[in-house]
């Protein structure tokens, strides 16, 4: 049933629902699969953000704190190493004006030096008080004091969380408190005091594009908050706050364990200003992963959707143009199946189908001309067959009728004609029938022995041919036609064609193979004309260049070679080649059944 349905659907129609399902398969895969892998990414993404914010945030801090207490510690220094304070008791009213003068320009300078700073000031053990600013209330400022001065105190140091200064225009500072020692040289400075402005915190700890659910607060080492979004919660400790959002109670005895708490739907984190005994704590709310989420979500089905209307338009478009082209080719074809092959279809522009169109012109051309010349042409294979038969020559024609020469010349007692009839069998033997890509040495030394002994003969040369093969290597495999190239080029083109025959070993030819460190060494040497070698590439011939790179190509790497040559002394070639146990031995069978010999 469900066969018949989908026959009785068009074409067109199940391209354009392929084309649609192609789309919405796809679309539907990739949103699956941000549903269930791309959440974890951006959640990651977005916490590896914000504990960048709070390392930020912490880093700059911690830069204050640094810098505040160097700064004290160079007010200090300052004033010990110049002993402006010793015997103050003892000076004129006029030197400790000029004193309290000097103090004021020195604090002076380094508060407006230092951004970070709002105020300095240092006050003595008899209660005078010097100060960067000319507005400070005395009275306020001792009021404000954690503790009094006495010359008995010891030394120590008080950081005094943000609090409102009624000694200086009721602004919210951080006062940074040392005392000194009475044993201290210059011992009548008592105290030295850095204010740092709330809003120099303030801009340490503001966050780039957080959400309004994101904030930070700084707490001291006794959990007062030095610094919080709201205000009001100044001068408070944490622990007494009530907000409907969080139990800051429970979150900092949770914190006191991992420095990373995480409630459900919000992320706490906390650094240490380690400076200042602070900690800068973090909340961050999961609204910014949910936000990110929608955003990419709705991005992703307005694209889907779009991806889904264009499939579904171009494959409309395209199956009308497909379809009207399919339409009209099918109706040429019920021709031409018909048997009228004189059609010819109209060309239907640039694309494929006028491909096809051209193609079906050509096939019907094709057959039509096919058809007219088949009588011929099967009158013609077969006229052919007939010659091919007739001239066919069995491969032991060759041989039988060279034995027969033999036979003949050695009735005719012309034994140099028979030895050159067993010769010439012997290389067409190895030339047709050793096909193996290997042979055995011993074959091609046979096989040159056969080649240079027609080639004597042939050219009528008085040549010595030395062989010197070690009877262990003779059985070794090496590629065929080695050696031949090379022996023809010693024999053709090493010695002058005036010297023919002076004397009896005017021409020697040596070969010679021997084992050496698992390695053939193959050598031809020659005590010809010579030549000025200078490079493979230099040669003019092919055959030694040829017979190199085919035993690059086989051996590699392993394959070596030597070639000398110096005019009037002869010509020297080796060939180094790699031997193992799986090329030894004799895999080639046996020849001789066309041997003339």
């Amino acid at each position: 049933m469900k066969k018949n349905v989908m026959n009785q659907i068009s074409y067109k129609a199940r391209f354009v629902l392929g084309s649609l399902l192609i789309a919405i398969i796809p679309c539907t895969f990739l949103l699956l699969y941000y549903l269930n892998s791309m959440q974890d990414f951006y959640r990651e993404k977005i916490q590896i953000y914000q504990e960048n914010e709070l390392t930020v945030m912490q880093a700059k801090l911690q830069d204050i704190a640094r810098r505040t207490t160097e700064i004290a510690d160079e007010i200090i220094g300052t004033i010990i190493v110049s002993d402006t304070f010793v015997h103050y008791s003892e000076s004129s009213l006029q030197d400790k004006l000029f004193i309290s003068r000097d103090m004021k320009n020195q604090l002076s300078n380094k508060a407006i030096t230092n951004k970070y700073i709002n105020n300095i000031y240092v006050m003595s053990f008899e209660g005078e008080l010097y100060s960067s600013n000319g507005d400070v209330n005395k009275q306020e400022f001792i009021k404000s004091m954690k503790r009094k001065i006495d010359i008995n105190q010891s030394g120590v140091e008080i950081l005094q969380s943000t609090h409102s200064a009624s000694y200086y225009r009721n602004q919210n500072l951080i006062s940074f408190q040392k005392y000194l020692n009475k044993y201290t040289p210059g011992n009548e400075i008592g105290l030295v005091q850095i204010d740092i402005g709330y809003n120099t915190i303030v801009d340490a700890v503001s966050m780039r594009n957080m959400t309004n659910t994101d904030f930070v607060i700084i707490l001291d080492g006794e959990d007062n908050i030095v610094y919080a979004p709201d205000e009001s919660w100044l001068e408070h400790n944490i622990r007494e706050i009530q907000d409907n959002r969080y139990n800051y109670g429970k979150i900092l005895d949770n914190l006191k364990l991992n420095n990373l708490y995480n409630d459900g739907n919000n992320t706490i984190r906390q650094m240490d200003i380690a400076d200042f005994n602070w900690r800068i704590i973090q909340f961050n709310s999961d609204r910014m992963f949910k936000s990110t989420n929608r955003e990419l979500r709705n991005t992703w089905f307005l694209i889907s959707a779009l991806c889904i209307f264009s499939a579904v338009t171009l494959a409309y478009i395209l199956s009308i143009s497909i379809n009207r082209s399919i339409v009209q080719i099918i109706h040429y074809m019920l021709k031409a199946s018909k048997g009228n092959f004189e059609i010819n279809v109209e060309s239907m522009g640039r694309n494929e189908f006028a491909q096809l169109v051209d193609a079906f012109n050509t096939m019907v051309e094709h057959i039509d001309r096919l058809l007219k010349e088949n009588v011929e042409k099967e009158h013609e294979r077969t006229t052919m067959e007939l010659m091919a038969l007739n001239s066919k020559i069995n491969s032991h024609f060759l041989y039988n009728t060279l034995n027969l020469i033999k036979l003949l010349a050695i009735k005719n007692k012309q034994m140099d004609i028979a030895h050159i009839i067993v010769s010439l069998c012997g290389t067409l033997e190895y030339s047709y029938k050793n096909t193996d890509t290997l042979v055995p040495v011993e074959d091609e030394i046979e096989f040159i022995k056969n080649y240079m002994y027609i080639q004597i003969v042939r050219f009528n040369k008085k040549v010595l041919v030395k062989y010197e093969i070690e009877e262990t290597a003779g059985a070794y495999k090496v590629p065929k036609m080695i050696l031949q190239p090379i022996v023809e080029n010693s024999f053709l083109h090493a010695f002058d064609e005036e010297n023919k025959a002076e004397s009896e070993n005017l021409i020697e030819i040596s070969v010679s193979v021997e084992e050496k460190e698992h390695r053939l060494r193959i050598c031809v040497e020659d005590n010809g004309k010579g030549f000025q070698y200078q490079g493979l590439e230099s040669l003019l011939g092919i055959g030694l260049k040829n017979v190199v790179q085919r035993l690059k190509i086989f051996y590699k790497d392993a394959f070596s070679y030597e070639i000398k040559s110096c005019i009037s002394e002869g010509t020297k070639i080796v060939f180094y080649i790699p031997v193992s146990d799986d090329k030894k031995g004799n895999t080639l069978g046996d020849h001789k059944s066309n041997n003339c010999g």
